[in-house]
């Protein structure tokens, strides 16, 4: 303002700012901007005026204008007064911008460095970028001040809780309590942080306490139904998570909960109802459309759980987990062709899904689906030709089907640069079926020469002694060393074993206590026992 403005104006000024800061302190926030306005509108460099408007716009919550009126002060001089920055940090806070309102707080704070409510403000701030050993250090010294402060105690509180470091958190948030036994706020966080320490029983108290202090709020009940949940109290869980979502129907989250609620209680329509309407209210959260993909494979129904991931490429086309899941069920509806794709595709984006393939295979291999075994080493080979691992549980897989000649052929295709005792001993199996008793020794001297003797070759090696008769050579092997399959084996060698030796309440003792034998192998066991409890008679 020039030198003739300001006699002119100079008074005017002052007086109108007198009535503005009036209005102000009456908390007469829009007739403060008016008079603040009229103050500008004459010198828009005014410092006062910019402070006190940018003040009243905060009042009345337009940050924005707010906003502009203290960058514009920034710009005349950056320190006209230590609020604006406070107010400033106020404002970014408000906004969401943590990264930001921690700058201006710093500023304040720095002008500010022994005024208590500055410090708990950036201790705040820089809690809330994440800046967690500055924020401690701020609260503890703030604690030197004032041991009985409510504020700082949470606020310390919620910082061990971000660090996870609870029973500090649990020693603070304790201490606030006692000193103000109403903030709702604080028993929920003492929920949370016992949920961590294991303290159910004291968390699911801590949230109802909670509830009886503001029962309008849903997060308190979705807090608990998460912890009822955990601790396996699913009625009590979905009458709370219910409860959350009557006070709070848009809430993704709380749907989220109900569904793997009803998941947990078999109850797959209802969690996928639920898993529905939260994606209603996030269309683009593709795991939820995976959730339900996930609940149609595992019903078996293959057709709908492919629309659901035909619906995830929809909106993410590159996600190699779903063209994995689209390979896995168009190979159960029998499209080789188009799992064939899906599969290179998963791989091209993620090779770790190879593996992943691989152990689809292995799962149907465990689980006795041969078949389906067969043809997924078979997809797989095709990708990959040399994957020696395929190989082997393929020619497992057939040797299970009793397909011999295919099992040998898939086991021989391996290169003799990866052939390990898995292979020998594999291939020991097939010649032993086929009661080519010559080829299965001679494998079995190739495992011997690469030094392997486990109790499975110790089984084969006594298999191949009873066919010949020497059952005197016959090694013995405990039965708490083995399992399922290989154990009967052994089971049924040590018996007859004990017959030809003469041993017969041995024998009769080990032919009663063979494990899972089926009618078949019982009935060709039948006279050997018979004829022990003769001789024993």
């Amino acid at each position: 303002m020039n030198f003739v403005k300001k006699i002119i104006y100079g008074n005017k000024i002052k007086e109108l700012l007198i009535i503005a800061n009036k209005h102000l302190e009456d908390e007469n926030f829009y007739s403060a901007i008016t008079y603040f306005t009229h103050i500008l509108d004459i010198n828009h460099k005014n410092e006062e005026a910019l402070l006190n408007r940018a003040k009243s716009f905060f009042s009345v919550n337009n940050l924005n204008e707010a906003q502009k009126d203290l960058e514009k002060l920034e710009k005349i001089n950056p320190n006209f007064d230590a609020k604006q920055n406070h107010l400033l940090a106020k404002i970014y806070l408000s906004k969401n911008n943590n990264q930001k309102a921690a700058e201006y707080a710093n500023k304040y704070y720095d002008q500010n460095t022994e005024d208590p409510q500055t410090q708990y403000f950036t201790a705040r701030s820089k809690f809330l970028i994440g800046d967690y050993n500055e924020a401690l250090n701020i609260t503890d010294l703030l604690l030197t001040k004032n041991y009985e402060d409510f504020d700082i105690r949470y606020l310390r509180s919620l910082i061990s809780f971000s660090q996870n470091n609870f029973i500090s958190a649990l020693s603070d948030i304790d201490k606030a309590i006692s000193l103000d036994s109403i903030s709702d706020f604080a028993f929920n966080l003492r929920g949370l942080i016992n949920i961590q320490l294991e303290n159910y029983k004291d968390a699911v108290d801590d949230f109802d306490y909670a509830i009886r202090l503001n029962p309008l709020n849903s997060i308190y009940y979705f807090n608990k139904a998460k912890i009822q949940y955990k601790i396996g109290d699913l009625p009590s869980s979905l009458e709370s998570i219910e409860k959350a979502l009557e006070l709070d129907p848009e809430n993704k989250s709380f749907y989220l909960l109900k569904a793997e609620l009803h998941l947990h209680s078999d109850n797959d329509i209802e969690a996928i109802q639920n898993y529905l309407k939260a994606s209603e209210l996030e269309p683009s959260d593709i795991n939820i459309l995976k959730q339900i993909a996930s609940i149609k494979i595992n019903n078996k129904d293959f057709e709908n759980a492919k629309d659901e991931l035909q619906k995830i490429l929809k909106i993410k086309n590159d996600d190699a987990e779903t063209y994995y899941k689209l390979a896995f069920i168009n190979f159960k509806l029998n499209y080789k062709n188009d799992a064939e794709i899906n599969l290179n595709k998963a791989v091209e984006l993620d090779p770790k899904l190879k593996e992943a393939f691989v152990q689809k295979g292995f799962v149907e291999f465990w689980l006795g689906n041969f078949e389906d075994s067969v043809k997924i080493f078979d997809m797989i080979l095709e990708n990959d030709p040399t994957l020696t691992t395929a190989k082997i549980y393929k020619s497992r897989a057939l040797l299970k089907l009793g397909k011999l000649e295919e099992s040998y052929k898939t086991l021989s295709s391996i290169e003799e640069n990866h052939r390990d005792n898995q292979y020998y001993i594999l291939c020991s199996q097939i010649k032993l079926y086929e009661e080519n008793f010559e080829e299965t020794q001679i494998n079995l001297n190739q495992i011997v020469a690469n030094g392997k003797e486990d109790d499975y070759l110790t089984l084969i090696k006594n298999y191949l002694k009873v066919d010949l008769g020497k059952f005197k050579e016959i090694t013995n092997i405990p039965d708490f060393q083995l399992d399922g399959e290989i154990k009967q084996y052994s089971q049924i060698i040590n018996a007859i074993t004990s017959f030809e030796k003469g041993h017969f309440n041995t024998a009769k003792y080990r032919f009663n206590n063979i494990t899972n034998l089926d009618d078949a192998k019982a009935e060709k066991l039948k006279p050997f026992l018979k004829y022990s409890e003769e001789q024993i008679s």
